[in-house]
């Protein structure tokens, strides 16, 4: 479950930073 859960908060902060990056690219 532990792993399953880093997975998810990991894979969650990577769709984030990409969404941040297309929605406000520097």
């Amino acid at each position: 479950m532990n792993a399953l859960f880093s997975s998810t908060v990991k894979s969650g902060l990577i769709a984030l930073g990409i969404v941040s990056g297309v929605t406000a690219p520097s």
